[in-house]
């Protein structure tokens, strides 16, 4: 029985996130700094991975990546569809990619038959001290916060004035893959956590809520995806296509090649997008299956 077929992209961000506001996204813009970012293919079929579509590596070095980025900053902005962000709930004001949140555009080209492009392998609980060397995932360090009133933090969970809990910034990002080809936009919340998700009337609603005074109510919410694809254990199939993110197509220099773009941000309508996760620091891993297209 064959091995499943795995063609593996790492994506290792550490993102220290310096918050300055004072109520999440529906106040002051926040400051962030990239401190390392690297990209490896591994067990890649010649899968090779570029940034610009002329340039091609297995290994992208953290310099590379982050030469593109050495202007960029984090605010707390909202997508309903992964690819139009905004930075203020209150009105049309649009944000700027790699100055609010993040965009890079992944262009894949490998010589093998493994065209089809899953991102896999979903961690829900890595350690951010000793995180995975495969497997995608975000995960933070964790800040600990004490609430100075009551509020509801969670469906059958009330924090009380004066407790202290660690709370964690992975809870609140996000990150979409839109296909050129296909114009089809996938949006993730790896923290696997739908009921933590968009707009629920308890975390950071909750809290803007009583400390605000306010009786904000959050839009409807977009298409979110909280799983990843599965696959054949004893074949190079994929046996479901939640994390498909592109098949790619042969050009005429002989390659199999596809582009998509990736934006990663900190949804501000997330129920733990308030105060208790400033200057958290965040760590991000992608993992890409290649495997056979199914016919």
């Amino acid at each position: 029985m064959n091995r499943l077929k795995v063609s593996s992209i790492m994506l290792v961000i550490i993102l220290f996130i310096t918050m300055v506001s004072s109520f999440a996204w529906i106040s002051l813009a926040t400051v962030n700094k990239i401190e390392n970012i690297s990209l490896n293919a591994i067990e890649g079929y010649d899968l090779e991975i570029s940034l610009d579509g002329v340039d091609y590596y297995t290994n992208l070095n953290k310099d590379q990546i982050l030469n593109k980025m050495k202007w960029f900053t984090f605010k707390e902005v909202t997508s309903f569809d992964g690819r139009n962000f905004k930075t203020s709930y209150k009105d049309d004001e649009l944000a700027i990619k790699d100055k609010d949140y993040l965009n890079l555009t992944f262009y894949f080209r490998t010589t093998s038959s493994y065209t089809e492009i899953h991102l896999s392998d979903l961690i829900t609980d890595a350690s951010y001290d000793n995180p995975p060397t495969e497997g995608t995932f975000i995960t933070s360090e964790g800040r600990r916060f004490r609430s100075t009133f009551d509020f509801q933090y969670g469906p059958e969970d009330i924090v009380t004035e004066g407790e202290i809990r660690t709370y964690y910034v992975r809870d609140a990002m996000r990150v979409s893959f839109y296909d050129n080809n296909l114009n089809t936009t996938k949006i993730f919340d790896l923290s696997g956590n739908e009921e933590r998700g968009f707009g629920k009337p308890y975390g950071m609603i909750a809290y803007f809520n009583h400390y605000k005074g306010k009786n904000l109510v959050p839009p409807e919410a977009p298409e979110t995806l909280y799983t990843l694809s599965e696959f054949e254990e004893s074949s190079p199939y994929a046996k479901t296509f939640d994390s498909h993110l592109i098949t790619l197509t042969q050009s005429e220099n002989g390659y199999y090649e596809g582009s998509v773009e990736v934006n990663i941000w900190l949804e501000g309508w997330d129920a733990d997008a308030f105060d208790a996760v400033y200057d958290d620091k965040i760590k991000i891993q992608f993992m890409f299956r290649a495997v056979r297209p199914n016919s």
